[in-house]
């Protein structure tokens, strides 16, 4: 007579794990990029404050942080045509491989005292060139390790839960190393978080998926990537929408945000605790997305992209932290729907052997046009004042969505999974 319970117990347990952690495949990936998340988020707190602590000013941790940036905006698009390529697999190892040697190197020079900005920018740089490779890459290899493609909204939303850990956990994490036993054994053990989402891609057969031709010229190749781009409706409106929301939306959040809630709240607690709000919605929402398909995910996720909009107000209208922490678990949880609708939808109707090159002009237009909004956006809040900066993002934020729900490619894409779609770009796409 124990033995029902017990049978009724396992499958319950079972049920409550997600069906692609219950895959070897999926599992493997899931927790090599956790541990890369991880890592990553403890990275530029160690380096910061490795810099400040030898004497290095805020400006030398700009250049620093730079040099990780510019090859990012120099090879994204070669990064996506070589991902189109190969095997993404074995490009995800290589980039895993090469930064955890540069993290492992500048976390030796900080532990040594022979901090030269020099040698640090040319380890970024090396750091922020394999960046350029892995980035497109990953847009492809959830789609590689799903088998099932009806899975692929739960696969992204597993995904971007490792992001949302890593943004917990990772600064978290870092702050005790560095207050225990220095900045430069953070940066090891960021070293060690590569290697150990490297060891997962190795034990990871690679996929079926076909591959771009290799007897294409790069020039051909980014042509061909570039008509893929154009010939989608909806994917150059969603782009062009991201590159607003970076420029003037995300910039606004975080480098006029936090000063508002120096002058309006109650400083670094308040900002601290909207960010964490915002992790945990970004929790919450990736819990409900493995349990529910949404068929026009890219229509809701935009529509939910909304909920920056009562963030915004309340910086600059609201006495209620309750209130303003409750939106962000909203605002956080709504980036994660939208995250997790774009990416399925480019892996079910992008051409695969192009999907990585597609993903790389989205990645282009974030790297290149956030920093633009950095420096634009905090001269315009030292000029007219924050509050007037934040009152522009909350309006262009506002049209933005208006305009792009009202594109009929955006409003009626379907995520759900019945035939394939090649439909591959020609230049009569043009």
């Amino acid at each position: 007579m124990s033995s029902k319970p017990k049978k009724g117990l396992r499958g319950m347990g079972q049920r409550a794990v997600p069906e692609l952690l219950r895959q070897q495949r999926f599992r493997t990936y899931f927790l090599g990029q956790l541990a890369s998340q991880v890592g990553s988020r403890m990275a530029p707190v160690a380096l910061a404050f490795g810099l400040l602590a030898s004497g290095q000013s805020a400006v030398t941790l700009g250049i620093v942080l730079s040099c990780a940036l510019a090859p990012q905006l120099l090879f994204a698009l070669l990064g996506g045509v070589v991902a189109d390529r190969i095997s993404r697999r074995r490009l995800l190892l290589t980039t895993d491989l090469f930064q955890a040697t540069t993290q492992f190197v500048t976390g030796v020079l900080f532990i040594t005292g022979q901090v030269n900005v020099w040698a640090l920018g040319v380890l970024q740089f090396l750091y922020g060139t394999a960046s350029a490779y892995a980035g497109p890459a990953l847009a492809g290899q959830i789609s590689d390790v799903t088998v099932d493609k009806e899975k692929l909204q739960q696969g992204n939303s597993l995904i971007a839960m490792t992001r949302s850990i890593g943004g917990i956990a990772g600064p978290a994490v870092a702050g005790i190393l560095i207050a225990a036993i220095g900045p430069g054994f953070a940066l090891i053990v960021d070293a060690a978080t590569f290697l150990v989402s490297a060891y997962c891609l190795s034990r990871i057969s690679d996929s079926a998926a076909v591959l771009s031709s290799t007897t294409k010229s790069i020039r051909a190749s980014l042509q061909e990537g570039w008509m893929e781009f154009r010939s989608r409706t909806w994917v150059w409106v969603m782009v062009l929408d991201g590159v607003v929301y970076h420029l003037i939306v995300a910039a606004t959040v975080q480098v006029i945000g936090p000063t508002i809630s120096q002058s309006n709240w109650d400083g670094a607690s308040t900002w601290a605790a909207l960010l964490t709000a915002r992790s945990i919605g970004s929790l919450t929402v990736g819990l409900l997305l493995l349990r529910r398909i949404v068929p026009r995910g890219l229509f809701y996720g935009r529509l939910a992209l909304a909920a920056e909009i009562p963030v915004l107000f309340l910086l600059t209208n609201g006495d209620s932290v309750p209130l303003l922490l409750a939106c962000g678990v909203i605002a956080g949880g709504a980036m994660t729907f939208y995250s997790a609708g774009w990416r399925t939808s480019l892996q079910l109707h992008i051409v695969p052997d192009r999907l990585s090159r597609v993903s790389s002009f989205d990645w282009l237009a974030a790297m290149a046009f956030a920093p633009l909004g950095y420096v634009g956006l905090g001269v315009a809040g030292e000029n007219f004042g924050p509050e007037a900066v934040v009152w522009l993002a909350l309006l262009v934020h506002a049209f933005a969505t208006i305009v792009v729900l009202a594109v009929p490619a955006v409003r009626h894409l379907n995520n759900r999974v019945t035939a394939p779609e090649p439909q591959p770009a020609t230049t009569s796409n043009l």
